[in-house]
């Protein structure tokens, strides 16, 4: 947007509390004119937590990695209780972050 000088001032505190929310947030525009805010979520399976859990117990660390922003994931990561999250990851870059 701010390639095309469109000003979204007014929508970054919308869109931070989206994204704290686990949710991940468009702007939309129309003829150069900033419109709205449109925010999507995967919803996270009952049992998440419950299974993210019972691998702490058993002594295996869990970590995200996801394409999401940071405060998208960390949102998510908090709801099942994972602790380390690799946000903002390309499909194409994901194999490599999984040898790392």
């Amino acid at each position: 947007m701010s390639e095309k000088g469109i000003q979204t001032n007014e929508a970054e505190t919308n869109l931070a509390q989206f994204e704290k929310e686990g949710k991940t947030a468009m702007l939309i525009s129309v003829d150069n004119e900033l419109r709205g805010v449109v925010a999507v979520a995967d919803t996270v399976k009952d049992t998440a937590q419950q299974a993210i859990q019972k691998l702490h117990e058993l002594g295996i660390e869990v970590a995200m990695l996801t394409g999401d922003n940071k405060r998208t994931a960390q949102a998510i990561a908090k709801q099942v209780g994972i602790d380390t999250i690799i946000a903002e990851v390309l499909p194409e870059e994901k194999a490599s972050k999984v040898a790392e």
